[in-house]
């Protein structure tokens, strides 16, 4: 996947009989947007006039993970299945990271992500919780541990380094430039036990 720098692109697949469901999961990745984790893209974002193909896949072959929701609905769609869905399978080789949600009960066996451990944990749908927000936190923290996984891997030094939430003294800010192993981050440079002010 090559060096990761924050906000991660994140491609939300989802057929539009879906959209409550998606606009209640995109609630609950607010805090990982608004620390600059992530930042998402689904059609609803499209400008009218715009070019539909053109903007989808071009936000398809700029994001870093691509989230399935999955539902009946997403596996009828000939242009989530044949057009989103395998275009994202074919490109896993490449380093991107496609995460299957299951948002309502169906059947996947036989279907290219049939092998990919989903969201919420135990393929447990959405829709078969008592309350819609515990599954929804249940994906969210998935997704952040995701994300926290890929940018340590893509960064030399920082494979033992956890990252937290509020971007500890240890840990990148997604606003600050890494280089050899310092951050610099307005008028600071970070590195291991020392701070140097101007």
């Amino acid at each position: 996947m090559g060096h990761l720098q924050y906000p991660l692109k994140v491609f939300i697949s989802y057929s539009h009989q879906d959209k409550l469901l998606k606009e209640h999961l995109i609630k609950h990745l607010n805090s990982m947007i608004r620390q600059k984790y992530i930042e998402l893209w689904h059609d609803d974002m499209m400008l009218p006039g715009s070019s539909i193909d053109d903007d989808i896949f071009r936000a398809m072959s700029q994001c870093d993970i691509a989230l399935l929701l999955i539902s009946s609905d997403y596996l009828a769609s000939d242009y989530c299945y044949s057009t989103e869905m395998e275009a994202f399978m074919n490109s896993r080789k490449n380093g991107k990271i496609v995460i299957p949600v299951m948002l309502r009960p169906v059947d996947l066996k036989g279907t290219p992500f049939d092998g990919l451990k989903s969201l919420p944990e135990d393929r447990k749908a959405v829709s078969s919780y008592k309350d819609q927000d515990d599954a929804m936190q249940s994906i969210a923290s998935g997704i952040r541990r995701v994300v926290e996984n890929a940018y340590q891997k893509s960064i030399p030094g920082m494979n033992n380094a956890p990252l937290k939430g509020n971007h500890s003294q240890n840990t990148p800010h997604p606003s600050s430039h890494v280089n050899y192993g310092f951050e610099f981050q307005g008028n600071q440079i970070n590195g291991g036990f020392f701070k140097i002010e101007q």
